[in-house]
């Protein structure tokens, strides 16, 4: 390992001085220095990289960029280490500004919640159960909104019929506890102030009311998304908002079609506010807003960061997003905010996956210590910092060794790029795409086969004829896959797509779902996606692609065969002027025209159809074999450097070991002779 750490630092000296625009001769160095060493000499990469730069006294971005790539390729801990955090990636993209609002409870509102705390208190304690969801929830529930939780409650709801955040396990089994508490809610929540009088002094929702006045004042333009765990409370806030004249949108558990949703919130000017509950802080992009209210706080550090996190992600254009925590002195969410949330900076920075495990391990925590029946309040709060404490060590220790690690593997500005690149490039498989993957695939492969996408409620119903049926049995019995019901009934089976969580038993259809591996084993054996003639008309330019007809091409380039590296590759050409449009600008038009354009029709109109072969047919042969040619090559160099580096090391070793037994032997002595020898042989 100190070989390869060794043979690595000029790689990684070499690669950051390419990504941080330093002069070429500085690079040249760096590489004379990694090919003198006996692991590196002889590699191929290496060499051709040498040559490539050895007549250039500077390099362009894309140059730097890929010549960089090709030296993580070189790199041999790259293959053994790969822990690129969100946070690396990112954290000079956007600033985080964050403010915490804590504000006092009117007396009435004081009143309530102590009332409310102690009627949970006392079920906790005389339940004799360990503290749990159902003692937990009621109180956070207080805390996000007193006007929302008493309507609830008063409507005898169940208590885990608002909350809009995975279910804990168990839950089924506590349904007789569940209906007691519920009539303990109920009958204490009788006695309290008629809702109007609770709402006339809510001062969390003023203090809303009097951020968003603000916050729009300037510009109508801005959009602001307001979370909460609780449905209960944006039904109210949705209420409350719109009296006030806002234009609001809820998303929960209950709206079916999201995409709607989210289309109105970014195209709709007169739309300002998302209301949303867990199942908008997962798997949507809202870069276009750049504003995040807290209303209440999850426990789970890792659900505020996904909530955040639809904002602060590559493509947001504004350098800073802004984020208000708002929390009532005296609650529970007080404590959490003092205890953990500002001191840690939780809000501030994103959280890497390490801290998804401490975040859970926490969310434990803290609840087994809020409502402990048995704890004094001096002894809650102690408890409370020892975990924020332990929280906070076990982060730093992280921080270290991932900064160890960055050293290493060089961590750096290129992954942000090819992320940055691919994202807009559209290189992310939706929902629709694999559905329409399954519904292209069966009416090829099997035809009797019948496929139904409901993109309202996220599902896709599939039904395989017998053929197909029998096919995928077979494939799943030499695969050793269980294919579930689809591969035994003739009946339709339904499928989830993409995240929504729903209170039926569905399963989910993924990239990796026996379904979708069998339709690509079926696709392979009949040959693969042929090359396709393409043509694509522009009525408006796209970046630096000037309107017009273009004709190109798209193939599969497949490298391997264990481990099969599939590519598309994307070719277009000005049909009018001929000018060749570069391949990232391709991928990026011809992805445009696939999700927003139709069908392109009387092509006879647009172009001369021999003329455009003509003119495809010299892609294919002047531009596109020469690509797939050296990209071939420099898979092989690659593989080739890999395995010459690690022989070498093996040898290395070998001669380290070698040394050692002979040194054993003439120690000691000729007694042991022989037994070392015999060590010496089968080492060899």
């Amino acid at each position: 390992l100190e070989a390869i750490i060794d043979a690595n630092a000029p790689i990684i000296e070499a690669r950051d001085a390419l990504l941080e625009g330093k002069r070429v001769t500085e690079v040249r160095e760096h590489l004379e220095d990694a090919s003198r060493h006996e692991l590196l000499s002889g590699t191929r990469t290496l060499n051709a990289i040498r040559s490539e730069i050895a007549g250039h006294s500077d390099l362009d971005h894309a140059h730097r960029a890929d010549l960089a790539h090709r030296l993580d390729g070189l790199n041999q801990l790259a293959n053994m280490i790969n822990r690129t955090r969100r946070r690396d990636v990112e954290e000079y993209r956007v600033i985080r500004e964050v403010h915490g609002q804590v504000l006092d409870m009117g007396k009435t509102e004081q009143a309530v919640y102590a009332h409310i705390t102690q009627v949970i208190r006392d079920f906790a304690a005389q339940s004799g159960r360990p503290v749990g969801f159902l003692t937990v929830m009621p109180q956070r529930m207080l805390a996000s909104s007193i006007p929302a939780a008493l309507v609830h409650w008063r409507a005898r709801a169940d208590v885990s019929a608002g909350y809009e955040d995975d279910l804990p396990d168990g839950m089924a089994e506590n349904e007789e506890e569940e209906e007691r508490l519920v009539d303990r809610l109920a009958e204490a929540s009788l006695l309290l102030p008629a809702s109007a009088d609770l709402e006339a002094e809510d001062t969390k929702f003023l203090a809303l009311n009097n951020l968003i006045d603000d916050l729009v004042s300037d510009t109508r333009d801005r959009k602001i998304i307001v979370f909460s765990t609780f449905r209960p409370t944006l039904r109210y806030l949705e209420r409350r908002l719109q009296d006030a004249g806002y234009g609001t949108i809820r998303l929960d558990g209950d709206v079916k079609d999201r995409g709607a949703v989210l289309d109105q919130f970014r195209d709709d000017h007169a739309t300002t506010i998302l209301l949303s509950s867990e199942v908008g802080s997962e798997g949507i992009d809202l870069e276009f807003a750049q504003i995040v209210v807290n209303y209440d706080l999850p426990w789970n550090p890792m659900k505020v960061e996904q909530r955040i996190g639809r904002i602060d992600r590559l493509g947001q254009e504004s350098a800073k997003v802004l984020i208000f925590n708002l929390v009532h002195e005296g609650t529970i969410e007080a404590v959490i905010w003092n205890r953990l949330y500002d001191r840690l900076g939780i809000c501030k920075r994103a959280l890497g996956g390490f801290e998804a495990i401490l975040a859970e391990e926490l969310k434990r925590e803290l609840t087994a210590i809020t409502m402990d029946p048995a704890l004094s309040e001096i002894q809650r709060q102690e408890r409370l910092g020892q975990s924020a404490q332990a929280f906070e060590n076990n982060r730093r220790n992280e921080d270290e060794l991932e900064a160890r690690a960055a050293a290493l593997v060089a961590h750096g500005d290129y992954i942000a790029q090819e992320i940055e690149r691919k994202r807009k490039g559209g290189r992310w498989i939706t929902q629709d795409d694999l559905a329409g993957y399954v519904a292209t695939a069966l009416e090829h492969l099997h035809p009797g086969s019948r496929v139904i996408h409901d993109t309202g409620d996220s599902t896709l119903e599939v039904r395989l004829d017998s053929a197909a049926r029998s096919a995928f049995r077979d494939w799943c019995e030499i695969g050793r896959t269980d294919g579930g019901e689809l591969s035994m009934k003739a009946e339709p089976v339904t499928f989830r797509l993409g995240k929504e969580r729903t209170r039926r038993r569905i399963a989910r259809l993924t990239t990796n779902h026996p379904l979708v591996r069998f339709l690509s084993d079926c696709i392979d054996d009949a040959g693969g996606v042929p090359e396709s003639a393409i043509a694509v008309r522009l009525d408006s330019a796209i970046s630096s692609v000037s309107p017009g007809v273009y004709v190109g091409v798209v193939q599969e380039w497949r490298f391997g065969t264990d481990q099969i590296d599939a590519r598309l590759v994307w070719r277009l050409i000005n049909f009018g002027t001929r000018e060749v449009v570069a391949p990232e600008m391709a991928e990026a038009v011809l992805r445009t025209a696939i999700d927003k354009g139709t069908p392109l029709t009387g092509l006879q109109e647009h172009l001369d159809l021999h003329e455009a072969a003509d003119i495809i047919q010299i892609l294919l042969n002047e531009d596109l074999v020469q690509a797939f040619d050296s990209a071939a090559e420099r898979r092989v160099a690659v593989m080739e450097d890999r395995l010459a580096i690690q022989l070498a090391t093996l040898k290395r070793a070998e001669e380290r070991d070698v040394a050692k037994i002979e040194r054993v032997i003439a120690r000691a002595g000729p007694r042991m002779e022989a037994a070392n020898r015999g060590r010496l042989r089968a080492l060899k």
